[in-house]
């Protein structure tokens, strides 16, 4: 799993612009990915929204821009899911390790560990959140916790050996949703067995959010209104009324009805959002959030805060709320400039090319455009100019940079490097140095059934860097003389470039 936080120990670098920092201080930076929203919840304070795995929120009032984790008060780190109780206004968080946390509306933090802290043989994965007065439930792979939200003490475990979708209080019913059955019973009953639930032909797989005393929102890859009646026998009867032909993966009590977010899993920007009535029906598209996440709060005045690329905001507002935080959530090289003054941290090959630098203080997205998406893994500084500087990709050869613009490409067809599947295409991450009288090293690895390759390391002398234009026969492939010096031996094939 690719980091999502990284962790700086400041006092390694002495950023001349930088805020001071004491000895054995440390300080997390986080990554807004704006085109990875997973949810934006308004609560009566703040507006929060999850990028990712990073969760920031945004004091309304002070007009505060924060990133929350483990340094101010969070007990973990991956955090998978949020979900807010408008009507007792607090949010829970859970992490990948099925950690909970809990804000309340004060910003207290109760940390709840004892899912994590469960020992047990299967799977303990939190799988989804749902309240009812008093409570919440939380579905599981072995069961359904409830919590006590007056106390935030777990009330009820039951591990029944089923993972759960979902598990949700409508009126006086406990549904629960598994990939088996949907099961129905009584919210009044602590059920010792799993056997005590009535098994409704109902859809299953599940995300159940309740809506009134009997009709809650069904969840699938398809979004329906759900009303419930009882049919004399203690078995309930389902209507349902589509209203989407795709996932509401968002589904949140606003001002005169719920709010349905359908994000497009392979396009982001197309992504969509819906206000039904009170009765959650008759959904109609939000036109003036566009294609961002958004939540409006029940008790404001209904203009949705919507979270994209650009940060955070009113909807129909162009006034962003923007994280300082790296634009990417993939770290992976990270390289001082000297010249600059400034740390250069760039993204690895699993994730589309992202370059940025931290000046002490402030971050900045510096990714050249047009840089391959198959990602990039190394970065050496032009030595007497810092506005250049070289890149090695997964895929693409090397990238020379000037001024954050891509200036020229090596490759196979003007360098030494071997092309073994296409023009486009050089195999495979070549390794660059650059040494002290400014000359570019370079060293390629092949595919191991290839025959041996003659020119395993190459080199394009510093005159020949300064150029946005060379041909393969600029470069040298020296060949190494075990009985001469390493000084004596570059002198010796240099002198017939420079």
């Amino acid at each position: 799993m690719a980091k999502t936080i990284i962790t700086l120990l400041m006092t390694i670098f002495a950023f001349g612009a930088s805020a001071q920092y004491a000895v054995g201080d440390w300080t997390i930076h986080t990554s807004f990915v704006g085109n990875e929203i997973v949810e934006v919840a308004e609560s009566n304070q703040w507006v929060y929204y999850l990028a990712g795995t990073d969760l920031f929120r945004l004091d309304k009032d002070l007009e505060e821009n924060e990133a929350l984790s483990r340094v101010n008060g969070l007990s973990d780190m991956v955090i998978s899911q949020i979900h807010y109780n408008s009507d007792k206004d607090y949010l829970v968080i859970i992490y990948s390790n099925s950690n909970i946390d809990i804000i309340k509306g004060n910003g207290a933090i109760v940390n709840m560990s004892e899912i994590k802290d469960a020992v047990l043989t299967t799977s303990k994965a939190i799988n989804d959140v749902t309240f009812a007065p008093g409570l919440i439930y939380v579905a599981t792979d072995f069961g359904y916790v409830v919590i006590d939200d007056s106390k935030f003490v777990v009330k009820e475990s039951h591990i029944y050996g089923e993972a759960f979708t979902s598990v949700a209080q409508v009126g006086d019913k406990l549904l629960l949703a598994s990939k088996k059955h949907l099961y129905c019973g009584s919210a009044n009953e602590y059920h010792e067995l799993l056997s005590s639930f009535a098994t409704p032909d109902f859809k299953t797989k599940c995300h159940l959010v309740p809506i009134s005393e009997n009709s809650f929102f069904c969840v699938i890859d398809t979004t329906y209104q759900v009303t419930m009646t009882n049919n004399g026998e203690y078995i309930e009867d389902f209507n349902l009324k589509k209203l989407l032909s795709k996932e509401a993966t968002v589904i949140q009590k606003t001002v005169g009805g719920y709010l349905l977010n359908v994000p497009n899993k392979n396009n982001p920007s197309k992504t969509e959002s819906y206000k039904t009535n009170e009765e959650g029906l008759n959904p109609v598209i939000i036109e003036e959030v566009g294609a961002e996440m958004c939540s409006a709060h029940p008790d404001g005045d209904g203009t949705p805060w919507a979270a994209g690329p650009n940060g955070l905001h009113i909807a129909g507002s162009e006034s962003y709320y923007k994280p300082n935080a790296l634009s990417f959530a993939s770290p992976y090289w990270m390289t001082y400039n000297k010249q600059s003054d400034l740390l250069y941290i760039s993204s690895t090959n699993s994730f589309p090319t992202g370059i940025n630098t931290y000046d002490g203080m402030k971050w900045s997205d510096v990714t050249p455009e047009g840089a391959p998406r198959s990602g990039i893994f190394w970065i050496e500084f032009m030595p007497d100019d810092p506005r250049t500087y070289f890149i090695s990709t997964w895929q693409n050869g090397v990238l020379k940079v000037e001024d954050h613009q891509i200036a020229l490409t090596y490759n196979s067809e003007n360098s030494p490097m071997v092309n073994q599947y296409s023009p486009s295409y050089v195999v495979m991450h070549p390794i660059t140095s650059i040494d002290r009288k400014g000359n570019l090293w370079m060293v390629q690895s092949y595919k191991k059934d290839n025959p041996p390759i003659e020119h395993t390391v190459m080199v394009l002398p510093a005159n020949k860097t300064k150029l946005n234009q060379v041909t393969a026969s600029d470069w040298i492939t020296p060949s190494i003389d075990v009985g001469r010096s390493t000084d004596e031996q570059q002198a010796r094939f240099l002198s017939t470039k420079n």
